[in-house]
Formats: C-alpha cells, sequence, structure tokens
C-alpha cells in the first residue's frame, strides 16, 4: 500500500467515524463510540501515532457532544409538570411516567463531570465548534503538549503551572 492510499484509507475511517457520531441516535450509541475513541486514543499513544491519537481525541469529543445533545433533549425542564394539589400548596409532578423508567448517570456509567462538559459542549454551535476544533488540530499537531480538545473548545485555561515544568510541591 502506498504511502498515499495509507493517508485516503485513514481520512476515510476518520470520516466515516465521525458520519457514525452524526447518525447516533440513543445514548448508548453516543457512549459507545466515545469509550472506543477513547480507547483507541490511548492505543495510539502507546504506539506513539500523533495523527491517530489526534483523530481519536477528536472523534471522541464528537461523541462526548453528540452525548450531550441527546442527554439535553432527553431531560425534561423543570416546572414541565401538572399541578397536583399538596397539603397547602400546589406542588409540581411530572405528567410523564417515562421520566421514572430513565437511566441515572451513574446506571449509564457517566460521571457528572462527563455530563456536565457533553452538555456545555452540546450548547456550542456547530460552525464554531467546528473552527475551534480545526485550530487546536493545527496546534496539535506541531506541539505534543498542547491542551485536550475539550479544553480548548471550552475556553478553559490552565491552571496554575500546567506545562511549563515547574512542579507545585509546598
Amino acid at each position: 500500500m502506498t504511502v498515499l492510499a495509507k493517508k485516503e484509507s485513514a481520512l476515510l475511517h476518520y470520516e466515516t467515524a465521525c458520519r457514525e457520531v452524526a447518525l447516533a441516535a440513543t445514548l448508548d450509541e453516543a457512549k459507545s463510540i466515545r469509550d472506543k475513541a477513547e480507547a483507541m486514543r490511548v492505543y495510539a499513544r502507546q504506539m506513539g501515532n500523533r495523527k491517530m491519537e489526534l483523530d481519536a481525541e477528536s472523534i471522541r469529543v464528537r461523541a462526548e457532544r453528540k452525548w450531550g445533545q441527546l442527554h439535553t433533549s432527553d431531560v425534561k425542564p423543570k416546572g414541565q409538570g401538572i399541578a397536583v394539589k399538596g397539603r397547602k400548596d400546589f406542588q409540581q409532578r411530572s405528567s410523564d411516567t417515562t421520566t421514572a423508567n430513565k437511566p441515572t448517570l451513574a446506571e449509564m456509567h457517566v460521571s457528572k463531570d462527563t455530563s456536565a462538559r457533553a452538555h456545555k459542549l452540546a450548547e456550542i454551535p456547530d460552525k464554531d465548534f467546528d473552527a475551534k476544533e480545526s485550530a487546536w488540530r493545527k496546534q496539535a499537531e506541531g506541539d505534543k503538549e498542547a491542551p485536550p480538545l475539550a479544553a480548548v473548545v471550552l475556553d478553559k485555561k490552565p491552571r496554575g503551572t500546567f506545562g511549563t515544568g515547574e512542579n507545585e510541591w509546598f
């Protein structure tokens, strides 16, 4: 296989994975893609394949974003219930019995931090997300100490002496 054929094959696999993320219709599908991409990223890092590592990181964040979009659309906003007369005042109670059957974050094996990050990623418009992702990729290709994609997209600033080589031992 020639070098050009390998590059085309890698691009095809990346585009296929991005399409799969876009087509994910359930929380389980999005989480499964995210988990596989994270495993692929770790494997690529161990093997020293920087391009594959960046692709896997991008797919992982896209899947996390999709999970956030699906979870946000699945969660019912507060106050969207029927009024039920209580002892002294009216209380909000859900009119939908399916909310009791929805799995919790713990049952889905999703941490609160991951869920919060996914919801923040879901709020970012597609155009802005793609622009930040391409800028991150350009920076990360030349810098092995580049911050993770999610941190760049969410505009998080590094804490303390991150990346300076200094330790904060007190």
